[in-house]
């Protein structure tokens, strides 16, 4: 009874502290919780962005195919890196463009 009772208390108290330390953490770093898995609802404090690499016709036309490929997934590497290092989310990707939105 009591060592269980014992077990049961510290099992407890170390789940209270890993909640509040992730608690913590995401509250300092300024995002909610679902900032990643779900899109930011349309308003004022919203901001959609395109990319698109400029000439990508021309250099799939002019380049070997397997050069195309490595410099296009360079390029998706660094915008879902940078994405995630400033809370963006990816909504949508074709060929080599990127949408993207971010909220406050």
């Amino acid at each position: 009874g009591a060592i269980a009772g014992i077990v049961v208390g510290s099992v407890a108290a170390a789940l209270l502290a890993l909640v509040l330390i992730a608690w913590g953490l995401k509250r300092g770093s300024g995002m909610h919780w679902r900032a990643k898995s779900t899109a930011p609802r349309i308003g004022p404090n919203t901001t959609l962005l395109v990319t698109d690499i400029e000439n990508s016709t021309g250099m799939w036309e002019s380049l070997e195919q397997d050069i195309v490929n490595a410099a296009v997934e360079m390029h998706h590497d660094l915008i879902r890196k940078l994405l995630k290092k400033h809370h963006g989310y990816e909504s949508a990707t074709e060929g080599d463009s990127f949408i993207a939105a971010f909220h406050l």
